[in-house]
């Protein structure tokens, strides 16, 4: 029920706005760091959103996978869900793209930070064509 009414009230969207401003005047928005994160369930079933996928610890438990976006301090920007078979690779791009309608940082000259396993080919191209820099760090 409370998430039904904060979806409805529009808090992500308050919040999310809040956040802007204070990473805009403070620390600034001309860097931006990515990364995600799986979280598992210990249970038998997948529904629409927990999804057994690629698990580095070789696991088979239902998973959805989180993502990221922050400033230089890592101050929250966006953070996205997805579900748990979804490539982490593709994620990128769908949430520098969610954080820059939500705000239209215009004027803005955005570099974007992940790791190497991150900027896939097609990452880069599409992050190079949304006007955005990069900054791929090492892989593991």
């Amino acid at each position: 029920m409370t998430l039904k009414r904060c979806s409805a009230a529009g808090y992500r969207d308050q919040i999310a706005a809040a956040c802007f401003t204070h990473a805009k005047t403070t620390s600034g928005l001309s860097l931006v760091l990515y990364d995600v994160t799986i979280l598992y369930f210990q249970a038998e079933k997948e529904d629409s959103l927990r999804k057994v996928g690629y698990s580095k610890e070789h696991r088979v438990d239902p998973q959805f996978v989180v993502g990221l976006l922050v400033d230089r301090t890592g101050f929250p920007l966006e953070i996205g869900c997805f579900a748990g078979n979804t490539a982490e690779t593709t994620t990128i791009v769908p949430i520098i793209n969610q954080y820059r309608d939500r705000h239209e940082p215009d004027g803005t000259d955005m570099i974007a930070a992940a790791d190497a396993g991150m900027l896939s080919v097609s990452n880069l191209t599409a992050l190079d064509e949304a006007g955005l820099g990069f900054i791929a760090g090492p892989g593991r």
